[in-house]
């Protein structure tokens, strides 16, 4: 008698699933990244073997606010280490501000990548110029 109860019950409660993905091609970060280069500006002040990098960026692109930047190091061929940490930003006068030192040494092969929007938004990556 349970048995059935139950699963007369079951046949009418409705159980859902909703599920969504995104992905962003390495090829839409290219063409995104052209689009905006002219409006993100990355400034290197070189004291010994520190570097000091500033990140100046809209705070919104498209109508999609920043929603993090990221600083990625590439694995590569002669032993280095890969590795993503994101950065803390500042929103001031309409632009995303974000600072960080790094050693010279560790500072090859390093890009930011700087992320719009929720979701499926806008993500674009720029190489640090040394």
């Amino acid at each position: 008698m349970i048995k059935l109860i139950l699963l007369i019950f079951f046949s009418l409660v409705s159980f859902g699933c909703n599920a969504t993905s995104c992905v962003i091609s390495e090829k839409s970060i290219i063409e995104q990244s052209k689009v905006y280069k002219s409006l993100v500006h990355i400034e290197v002040t070189k004291n010994n073997s520190l570097l000091t990098i500033v990140l100046n960026a809209p705070h919104e692109i498209r109508g999609n606010g920043i929603t993090g930047v990221i600083l990625h190091k590439e694995i590569n061929d002669y032993g280095d280490n890969g590795f993503s940490i994101p950065l803390r930003f500042t929103v001031e006068e309409d632009k995303a501000i974000a600072w960080f030192n790094i050693d010279k040494k560790t500072a090859k092969h390093i890009f930011l990548s700087l992320d719009y929007g929720e979701d499926c938004g806008i993500s674009i990556q720029y190489s640090i110029p040394l």
